[in-house]
């Protein structure tokens, strides 16, 4: 996937400053620093121009936030299980420039999803923080909510090489103070399978000690 230049990780660190003006303080520097260890330069790239969107997941609404300042989207919305991160994607929607385009919802991944069929849906490093029993039903879950046509973005931490799982592992027990569950690249595939979405896009991107696996499906027309 090309990229652009200007959506390089530091100028979204200061995208992100620039959106992010207040809030708690931990909270706010999280979302601040996310850009330089997560490639969301490459998952905007990934979403068509005047796309309507849903971000499963979405935390504080970083991933939208900036989206909706370098893509001409149509809606965004975003959901997430955590009252806190969403008061924080709230407040950031308050003063974005697009505030009209890009809602926020809290609302936990095994209650009710919207209604509303969209022509993106993205997961990002969200499947890690679900047990193995539970991934399956949320990949299905995304699925339902793509119209025809659709793309599904998922993104998550590598599980390989080993040295660079152990550094989310352990990034994960310090930040979220839980033991994550990455998912297998297997499982991924037969998710797809079961689904009936098509593989096309696959890459690994790797930031700092961090490695990241990018998969976009399709969803047929007919």
């Amino acid at each position: 996937m090309q990229v652009a230049a200007h959506l390089s990780p530091s100028q979204m660190k200061h995208d992100a400053n620039t959106l992010y003006p207040d809030g708690p303080a931990l909270r706010r520097t999280i979302q601040v620093l996310r850009p330089l260890i997560c490639p969301f330069g490459e998952i905007i790239s990934a979403v068509p121009e005047r796309a309507t969107l849903l971000d499963i997941g979405c935390g504080s609404g970083l991933f939208i936030g900036l989206l909706a300042r370098h893509r001409n989207i149509t809606l965004a919305s975003g959901f997430d299980a955590s009252a806190p991160a969403i008061a924080l994607a709230q407040q950031m929607q308050s003063i974005h420039p697009k505030a009209d385009k890009i809602t926020f919802e809290h609302r936990a991944v095994g209650a009710p999803w919207p209604d509303q069929m969209f022509d993106v849906v993205t997961i990002i490093d969200l499947f890690h923080h679900l047990s193995p029993a539970d991934q399956a039903a949320t990949f299905k879950n995304a699925v339902d909510r793509l119209k025809p046509g659709g793309k599904l973005i998922f993104k998550d931490v590598g599980r390989t090489p080993a040295w660079r799982a152990f550094f989310s592992w352990l990034h994960d027990l310090v930040v979220a103070r839980e033991f994550i569950h990455i998912p297998a690249e297997r499982d991924i595939e037969k998710w797809a399978r079961d689904n009936n979405v098509q593989l096309t896009t696959r890459a690994t991107h790797n930031m700092w000690w961090y490695g990241h696996e990018l998969w976009v499906f399709e969803k047929p027309v007919s």
